[in-house]
């Protein structure tokens, strides 16, 4: 069954059962139809990407976990010996993405921070702007569970790779440590 442009009612025409059944009936089976099967094949939140009436997709949250512990003493946003976590989805213009880690450093007072950067369709850089900051003032064996949400709009359409990076401050001999890293990402 496909879909059929909806006929326009002129005042006073006659509206036959084979227009009903062809412009309405019809077209909320299909309509029906194709949404039963993406929810059938898919978990996840259903919305419409273009117009319902050609196109109905099932969005589902991507989770990738990194639990290696591993370091560096860069001061500005880079990968880790193991890269990530990254999570490649296929995305409208918006995606929410939530990130975590542990994290800890070897100097009191030196920020940790870490942030998401997006390639693939769209090339948006990490930054501070929605950077997870974590300053130890105590003890330079403190470590904290921390994590954000960021909504990512004004992508391009298509597959877009999201990927943690990681950064600090300190004096020499300085660096931080990150484990337990993970990162969720829901497209819309």
């Amino acid at each position: 069954m496909a879909w059929t442009t909806p006929m326009t009612a002129v005042a006073h025409d006659t509206f036959t059962a084979a227009e009903f059944n062809l412009h309405l009936r019809d077209n909320l089976e299909y309509l029906k139809t194709t949404q039963d099967s993406v929810v059938s094949t898919q978990s996840g939140l259903v919305t419409d990407v273009g117009t319902l009436q050609t196109q109905v997709a099932a969005l589902t949250p991507v989770v990738h976990t990194v639990l290696t512990s591993q370091s560096t003493s860069s001061t500005t946003y880079t990968n880790l010996s193991t890269v990530g976590p990254t999570v490649t989805v296929a995305t409208g213009t918006v995606a929410m993405v939530h990130y975590a880690a542990r994290v800890s450093n070897n100097q009191n007072g030196s920020p940790i921070l870490f942030s998401v950067a997006v390639s693939g369709a769209t090339s948006i850089s990490a930054s501070d702007d929605w950077a997870v900051l974590v300053e130890h003032d105590s003890s330079s064996s403190d470590s904290s569970s921390v994590g954000r949400t960021h909504l990512f709009t004004g992508l391009t359409p298509g597959n877009n790779t999201f990927t943690m990076r990681y950064r600090g401050e300190g004096t020499a001999g300085w660096s931080a440590t990150y484990r337990d890293r993970e990162i969720i990402v829901q497209p819309y």
